[in-house]
């Protein structure tokens, strides 16, 4: 698997447990729609919340919810060769 860094906005679909953790079921990056097939693990700093994504063909996504702005970021995607 290749890793690369990215400071890139993205459209997330997804909902919020009462506990307070998120569910993300589809993100779009790039003008490409990814259905979420498997979560991770997340967690919150001062910059926001982050949360680990697969979707199909194996790519992995961290993704950021800013605190100040509530907007999604890609961080990093980890691909299987051929993905994404």
């Amino acid at each position: 698997m290749d890793t690369e860094f990215f400071d890139e906005a993205i459209g997330v679909t997804g909902s919020m447990t009462e506990l307070g953790e998120v569910m993300v079921r589809q993100m779009t990056w790039r003008g490409q729609s990814y259905p979420v097939l498997g979560q991770g693990r997340q967690w919150a700093d001062e910059a926001g919340r982050f949360v680990l994504v697969e979707t199909a063909g194996g790519a992995r996504f961290e993704l950021q919810l800013s605190r100040e702005t509530l907007t999604w970021r890609v961080r990093r995607v980890w691909r299987a060769l051929g993905v994404v």
